[in-house]
Formats: structure tokens, sequence, C-alpha cells
């Protein structure tokens, strides 16, 4: 019984890391607002026209984002006890229904109003934000918590939220150990960002920074955003100043200084300006990075027309001038590229760190670099070819990197890989003949003998079963080559994702396999190894498919 119940708690765990792979084209649609108040202005709104009013116009659009995020500037509740400070906002509990139905769904509460009414109510909101479904970042019972990064995955990517506040609080003094927005030092952060940098697919930085009513970054913001995305950032997201700040391309990376207004009771017309920004991701990239230009009227957002849209896109293409940006209008949106005009940016779809050494492997290259990411050595992938997917491991000779190879804007990949790499150099692949059409690859140790074998998901048929589904192939590796040692034809039943975790702590890496019957019922299924091939373990039943699976598909197949 005891085996049974960690396999059951460990399975939950897994299904958070479960992820869509053989949908290896899988796209995570993103986007961006800056400030949200729901009190003063936008309270008694609310209060006559009900809690979706302020986002009626724009609510359709934000729906249709996997991913959308907003700074909220005011807590959920109220305190006998408030701050004293000139603007002390609060909100009502029942207002987060119309944000939650305008579809945001990742909140900053990193800035200096949601503690407005004290450390409880800061808590209090938080909580709420999280049993409603949604993520809060930058914020937590202590610093430690606060600072830390929150994972989000959608359709089969991961991504590190990280939220922070770069100003002292009115009426309050940051405590290491007590509630409060995340507040930290650039080197803080850097490390914050090294520690889930080779966990997750992309980092997102948000900043609440800047000077109130300034457009353009200061000299701290600037330095600041490259040193985190030196460190590994792939977006910072910045908001406080009310008005709409510069758009930066660094290095590839993005940085929009301030999103401005989005929900929000001010009146001037720098105020009202504003944008949602938006982008994709998908494995190794980021694409069709763009804003929409909004209006606020009424306090109110609205889509931007005519001279309005055209009084935004102006002011931001002014304000972005020496910041290595190009604005091009295109079917109602603004597309963001570089003075190369580059519509796309690639990042590393597998990293992996050993003495010093840290090798980043891109759709299109693999990049070796020193401890103080100086590139030692550069291979180039074919034109026509990319890697869709890697991993790796040190042997004592060197490390290994096994990638999937396959043709560019195909869902899976032809030919496994090996690309040995040493301290200085990236050494001739080895391609292996057989094209299996796989779609994901790992290591694991499935027998406990201290050496991981290569675990390949591939779309094939075989000898006895003439119909293509996905199968695992388990192969033993020495040196730069490797040889079968499991190829099972099948399951008990059709299999959509796979992992390894050692559950009992035996040595051995446990099959965790996402089946779907042919009722068409998803279940969780460990298998370990037992010498000649698999053995199931235990099958998650009552419960499963109310309790637990409408989990795995808001996070892994929507």
């Amino acid at each position: 019984m005891r085996l049974v119940r960690r396999l059951f708690i460990l399975l939950l765990i897994l299904l958070t890391s479960l992820i869509i792979s053989n949908n290896t084209d899988a796209e995570v649609k993103f986007c961006a607002v800056g400030d949200v108040l729901l009190d003063r202005g936008i309270r008694t709104s609310i209060q006559k026209n009900g809690v979706d009013h302020p986002f009626e116009e724009i609510s359709a659009l934000i729906r249709g984002y996997d991913l959308a995020f907003c700074n909220l500037e005011c807590p959920l509740f109220s305190s006998d006890v408030p701050l004293n400070k000139r603007y002390c906002f609060a909100a009502e509990p029942a207002y987060l229904e119309g944000l939650k139905n305008a579809g945001f769904n990742v909140i900053s509460i990193a800035n200096n109003h949601t503690i407005d009414q004290g450390r409880d109510a800061f808590l209090k909101t938080k909580a709420l934000l999280e049993k409603e479904g949604l993520y809060p970042i930058g914020g937590g019972k202590d610093q430690k918590e606060a600072r830390s990064a929150v994972i989000v995955e959608r359709n089969g990517l991961k991504f590190a939220f990280l939220g922070y506040i770069d100003m002292l609080l009115e009426g309050i003094t940051y405590l290491e150990d007590r509630p409060a927005p995340a507040w930290a030092t650039t080197e803080e952060i850097i490390e914050e960002i090294k520690k889930i940098r080779d966990k997750v697919d992309f980092v997102i930085v948000s900043f609440h920074w800047g000077v109130e009513f300034q457009h353009t970054p200061t000299i701290n913001q600037v330095e600041t955003a490259h040193k985190l995305i030196d460190a590994g950032a792939d977006f910072i997201l910045g908001h406080h100043p009310h008005v709409l700040q510069s758009i930066e391309n660094y290095k590839g990376r993005y940085i929009i200084y301030s999103l401005g207004n989005f929900v929000f009771d001010q009146h001037k017309l720098p105020q009202r300006q504003s944008m949602i920004f938006c982008c994709t991701f998908e494995k190794g990239r980021i694409k069709d990075t763009h804003f929409i230009p909004i209006l606020i009227r009424d306090f109110r957002p609205y889509i931007a027309k005519g001279e309005d849209k055209k009084g935004i896109i102006e002011a931001i293409e002014k304000i972005s001038e020496e910041y290595n940006i190009r604005l091009i209008e295109k079917n109602g949106k603004v597309l963001i590229t570089d003075t190369a005009l580059n519509t796309y940016v690639d990042v590393p779809i597998y990293r992996y760190k050993s003495n010093k050494r840290e090798v980043l492997v891109f759709r299109s290259k693999i990049v070796l670099l020193d401890e103080d990411s100086n590139i030692l050595d550069t291979l180039l992938i074919k034109d026509s070819e990319e890697l869709k997917d890697c991993c790796g491991t040190k042997d004592p000779d060197c490390v290994r990197i096994y990638g999937i190879l396959g043709k560019k804007n195909q869902k899976r990949g032809e030919y496994i890989v090996v690309f040995p790499v040493s301290s200085q150099k990236i050494e001739n692949p080895f391609r292996d003949i057989h094209k299996l059409n796989p779609w994901k690859v790992m290591m694991a140790d499935v027998d406990g003998d201290e050496n991981p074998e290569l675990c390949v998901g591939v779309w094939k048929k075989t000898r006895y079963f003439n119909t293509y589904e996905n199968r695992l192939f388990i192969y033993n590796r020495s040196g730069n080559y490797i040889y079968p040692k499991w190829f099972g034809s099948r399951f008990a039943n059709p299999f959509i994702d796979f992992d390894f975790k050692d559950m009992d702590g035996d040595g051995k890496e446990e099959l965790i396999l996402l089946e779907r019957d042919r009722a068409g019922v998803k279940k969780i299924v460990s298998y370990k190894w037992r010498i000649f091939g698999f053995e199931g373990l235990e099958i998650m039943k009552e419960g499963y498919k109310s309790n637990i699976l409408t989990n795995l598909e808001r996070e892994s197949i929507r």
C-alpha cells in the first residue's frame, strides 16, 4: 500500500510536467497589458454596470490567447487599518470575476498598491487569485516565495514568470520574512533566472519600475533589463509609469519598458494611449511579435482606430528610435522587428551544463560556451533541416547531445543524431540510418545500472502491427553508437506522451505513459523495467477524469 500511495502522489505531480510532445509545432499565443485598477472611478462603473463592464470591448480578443498577462494595481480586499498614504486602493473580491472572464490568467501583484490594505489583505488577494486558477506572480508570504518563479505550462511549453517592484513602498517596509511584493537586487534576480533557466522553455520577467508619466526608460531600467537578458530572460515587461515607454530589441530579445495603463481612470491623452503586446511561442522560437494600439475611453480599453491608432504608433516609433526596432503596420496589428526586419527570434530548445561549459541547442545550430559565456565553437545545421528535440548526458570521455533531426516545418523528425562535445569543440555528428519519425527524446536509467538509456518516442509501423502509432524505442549506448535494448510493439492502449521518474527510489526510473483507451478515456499508467521489458504497475482509476484530467487538459492539451 505504501508503494501504491507513493505512486499516486508522484503521478499527480507528474501530471503537471507531461507534455504533448508529438505535436512538436504546438504554439502558445501570449499577450500582455499594463496597469489594471478596479477601484476609484472603475469601482463606480462596476457598481453601475457589472464586473465585466471594464473589459467588454476587448475580452473576446484577450480570450483568444493561451496566456494573458496584466498588472493588478490594487488588492482585492479591504482592511480596517490601510496604509497611511495618499493613494490607497482596494477592490472587492467579486471584481476578480470580470478580470477572469476577460481572459487574463497571469497576474502581477508586484507593485506599490497591492499592499495598500496591509499584509493580510495582500496575502488574501494572492490566495484568491490562486483559488480561481490564475497565476499571481511577484508576491508571497515572505521574500523568498515572492522572488521565486511561477511555472506555467501550456501546449507542451513551459514558462517561468518572475515579477518584481523596483521602488520603495510608501507606508510599509520590506521584511525578508513577511508578506510583500517581491523586491530584489539585480544580482538576486539574476540568480533566480539561473535557477530556473535550464528547466523551462521561456523566462519572462515583469517589472514595476520607471518614472511616472515619463516616456523613456531611465538608465537604471536599461542597464537592469540588459543584465537580465544576458542572464537568460526572454522578455522584459514593464509597468508603473502610467504611459507607454520605449520598446527595445536587445540581442534579439524584446524589452517593453512600460505597457502603460489598460483599465484606469486617468484622463490625459498620454495616460489613455495604450497597447496589447502580443507574440507566439513555439519550441525554440518566438515569432509574430506585435502590438495592438489601444485607447482608453471612460476608463475602458478600446481597439484604437483612425487618427487615434496613428497617434499611438507614431508615439511609440518616436520614443523607440534609438532602441533597434522597426514598426510595420499589417492586417490591423503593428509588427515589431529589429532594424534588419527579422520577424522571429530563435531561442535554445535545450541547454546542458557540465564542467564550466554550457551547450546551447537551437533549431538551426549548436553552440558551446565557456564559463563566461564566450563562444568556443558553433555547429550549423543544414539549411533544409532543423533539430526538433534534444537531450544530453555526461559520459566519461565527453558530453553527448542526442537530437531529433528532420525537415523544417514538419511536425516530426526523421533521424536520431549524436553530437559529441569536448571541452573545446563540437565534434562531427553521427546519424542513425533508420528513418523513425521520432518526436521526443530523453535520457533515463530504466534498469538501474547508472548508465542511462536513450528513450525515443517514434511514429511508425512495426512488423506485426501495420498501422502508424506512437511507439517507444529504448536504446543502449556505447560511445557514439546506439543499439536496440527494447523495441516494444505497443502497450495495452495507444499512448500520447511519456516520461520517466524513479518513484520508489531503487535507482530504476519508471516509465509513465499518458494513454488513451478505445473509449477515448485518458489514463496515467506506470511501468517498471523487468529484465526483458516493461511490466505495468498502476493505473489511475476512480476520480481521475473528473479531478485530474481537467487540469492536464488545461495545462497541456488546450
